[in-house]
């Protein structure tokens, strides 16, 4: 299952140097290099050769799908007649696709780019779409495999049988079935009487062990691999052995759906083959929701993150671009990210808010809203507060209550769309919104160290205690218990029935457990333990926020945002911190004050 002894190395060493390719324009052809693997009859070293072609010309060809790992290079190969080092894993996939008597033309982006040269990355990457459109197939490597040689065949037979499985249960043939199929199945449990007629291993039983190894591995968390394997068809090679990758993907999102793995984490795993999948089927998303989707991939290149999204934003599904392009009414071109590997990674995400802010076609940035978040320990602190910390993962932008769904139909600016203004200063974002209220005190929601059951209903008691000595008596409509309940709930409630008096936290966890839809309480458990803080107004509204809000930062409204936010002043700028939750304002009652004593004004963020 490892290196292939007829492939020796030579000395590492690396004396080859590119000739520079034709700048990109729209008078001059789209060029690019391909990769020639010469035989194993050709020379017992592994060798190849590198040809510039037009895109439009070009040689039928592969694309390889890999990790690259380390990126100290380990070994070298011979290019043309000189040397030229690599990293340990793609010498294993250039070994693994060598032919015994033919050669073989692939695009490998570390050897068909001049990685050193950033003008030419800039530009060949702006090229991917194209490239992995018009290539014969897409040959994923996944590494050498296991030193166990059962485990991959085992990983492998798992799910072709499962592909079986799917095809009787969606009435089509294996190579017909698409992501939509299975999203739309009905979902199991372990009790489910179809399972007893599945030849398949009860979930979290060792029998998993080999399919939980296998959806682990490295590939499978690579921020560019959705954009490879969307546009053509796709191999995985792992070791000597193959499999189609729509039965990997397939398998994946059948298990995720249905509820089979050997564990919460072999769960999870199954995700980003799922999620890759479904986004090779789907046009039409906003930039905003692939990176919401795809923020916990990771990446080499923090740019990355962005640049490896481009083609589903400026393909029309088809692979072709110059139709798009050449049309006037594309909202897109004129806001267009154009891969640029000089930048900063701040001035790279500055570039996808932009883009959002301009090309959002409802007016609706609470997704990007959402991505926001004010970090404690900030690596990178030249990042303005108004750009997602996409380069940290999922841990610092994804909200924890999932307040922002559709489903809640918040509209706290009304139906206000968002207005922007040009800044002289690139890290300073012009909005225009409304103050609504400053918070007069902020009180933690759960401390890390207390692990007992009884710490939330402690801390709850605590709350409404001190809810009662600032606003009692209570000074808005309606009772204090109805809001303090709305507001520790993030507005999940429906008809509160109050029966006790005086309200304690006993009464409030029954309220809690009664009108929370089910499927949003872990949501609700998860914000109280970790990540909100729950707030009170100076004119006696409450709340729940980020951790790091502090007293006399601003409820805001920022017009296109389904929620308010929290901003903290700083001199004539704000800091943007997060959104938040404040009942009586979720509908767009502040907005009437708005021209009425309560005024617009434009927040400069910083």
């Amino acid at each position: 299952m490892g290196q292939e002894s007829s492939a020796p190395w030579p000395e590492i060493s690396s004396t080859y140097r590119y000739t520079a390719l034709p700048p990109i324009s729209p008078s001059t052809p789209k060029t690019f290099r391909l990769l020639t693997i010469m035989p194993k009859s050709f020379d017992k070293y592994l060798r190849c050769k590198l040809h510039v072609h037009e895109i439009e010309s070009a040689p039928p060809f592969e694309a390889l799908s890999y990790v690259w790992g380390d990126s100290k290079p380990v070994m070298s190969i011979y290019l043309e007649e000189e040397s030229k080092s690599i990293s340990f894993n793609l010498g294993l996939a250039l070994a693994r696709l060598r032919l015994e008597d033919k050669e073989r033309i692939v695009w490998i982006d570390a050897l068909c780019i001049n990685q050193d040269d950033l003008a030419e990355r800039s530009q060949q990457v702006q090229l991917m779409v194209d490239i992995y459109t018009r290539c014969t197939r897409v040959v994923i490597w996944m590494g050498p495999g296991h030193m166990d040689d059962r485990v991959i065949p085992a990983a492998f037979r798992l799910m072709h049988k499962t592909a079986e499985y799917i095809s009787e249960e969606v009435g089509k043939p294996i190579e017909k079935v698409c992501a939509v199929d299975i999203a739309q199945l009905p979902t199991e449990t372990e009790s489910s009487p179809i399972r007893a007629t599945r030849d398949l291993p009860a979930p979290r039983t060792p029998p998993w062990g080999p399919a939980a190894f296998f959806f682990h591995l490295p590939w499978f968390r690579r921020m560019w691999i959705a954009q490879e394997v969307a546009f053509a068809p796709a191999t995985v090679y792992i070791g000597k052995l193959e499999i189609d990758w729509d039965v990997v993907a397939m398998a994946a999102s059948w298990w995720y759906h249905k509820g089979y793995g050997a564990s919460f984490e072999m769960v999870m795993d199954l995700r980003n083959p799922m999620t890759i999948w479904m986004s090779a089927e789907i046009r039409g998303l906003s930039l905003d929701r692939f990176l919401d989707k795809f923020g916990h991939f990771e990446a080499t290149d923090p740019r990355d993150k962005v640049y490896a999204l481009l083609g589903f934003l400026y393909d029309d599904g088809n692979g072709d671009r110059a139709e798009l392009e050449n049309q006037p009414d594309v909202k897109v071109e004129k806001h267009r990210i154009i891969p640029d590997y000089t930048k900063e990674v701040w001035e790279v995400y500055s570039d996808a808010v932009h883009h959002i802010i301009h090309t959002e076609s409802h007016g609706n940035l609470t997704q990007l809203f959402a991505m926001i978040r004010d970090i404690a320990a900030d690596p990178d602190p030249v990042f303005p507060s108004w750009i997602p910390r996409w380069d940290l993962g999922h841990s610092v932008t994804g909200q924890s209550l999932n307040i922002w769904e559709p489903k809640y139909e918040w509209r706290a600016s009304g139906d206000k769309r968002p207005e922007f203004r040009p800044s002289p200063d690139p890290k300073t974002l012009y909005m225009i919104g409304a103050q609504v209220t400053r918070i007069q005190e902020v009180f933690p929601l759960y401390e890390a160290e207390d692990e007992e059951s009884d710490v939330q209903a402690m801390l709850l008691q605590s709350l409404w205690s001190r809810a009662q000595e600032l606003l009692s008596p209570y000074p808005r409509p309606g009772s204090l218990e109805d809001a303090f309940v709305a507001a520790i709930t993030g507005l999940r409630k429906r008809n509160v029935t109050l029966d006790s008096t005086p309200f304690n936290a006993s009464d409030l966890a029954e309220i809690i457990d009664n009108t929370c839809d089910p499927e949003d309480s872990h949501f609700l458990i998860d914000g109280i333990k970790w990540y909100t803080s729950f707030f009170i107004t100076d004119d006696g509204k409450m709340g729940v926020g980020s951790k790091r809000t502090q007293k006399d930062d601003v409820v805001c409204l920022l017009y296109g945002g389904r929620l308010p936010v929290v901003l903290r002043p700083t001199g004539d700028q704000w800091r943007f911190l997060e959104q938040c939750v404040v009942p009586g304002i979720m509908h767009g009652e502040a907005m009437v004050d708005v021209g009425e004593g309560r005024r617009e004004e434009w927040f400069e963020l910083r």
